[in-house]
């Protein structure tokens, strides 16, 4: 890391520690998650968590000025089919069909969202090193 961050520094692309600490968050929930379904998977438990992409909610308007559309829905639209998601999959959903759409094909990853970003950051600090 002492390689890359001062390019990145530099670059103005530097680690976001809100971006950081959210995204391990996340991480954790969907890894605690995996663990629970794993251990109550013979005692009928159904443990479904929701890993959900972009809802436009205040807080990605204000990092990122998105307003809702078909792939960034209203809380209330992700909400409403969120909900008809839950028990039909494995221990994870994404709960809306757009961002399924874009976890299937790629696009999305469910944990890590920002990583083909930060990849890109990261590569431009390295070549500037």
């Amino acid at each position: 890391m002492f390689i890359v961050l001062p390019g990145m520094y530099n670059l103005k692309i530097g680690p976001q520690p809100f971006m950081t600490m959210y995204s391990a968050t996340k991480a954790y929930v969907d890894f605690f998650s995996r663990g629970l379904a794993y251990e109550c998977n013979d005692k009928g438990v159904l443990i479904q968590c929701v890993c959900a992409g972009s809802v436009g909610t205040d807080m990605l308007d204000k990092l990122m000025k998105t307003k809702p559309s078909a792939f960034v829905p209203t809380p209330e639209a992700f909400a409403k089919q969120a909900l008809n998601t839950l028990g039909f999959s494995s221990y994870r959903t994404a709960g809306y069909w757009a961002h399924s759409l874009l976890i299937k094909s790629g696009i999305l990853e469910h944990t890590g969202m920002a990583k083909k970003n930060n990849h890109k950051h990261m590569l431009a600090a390295l070549k500037q090193a």
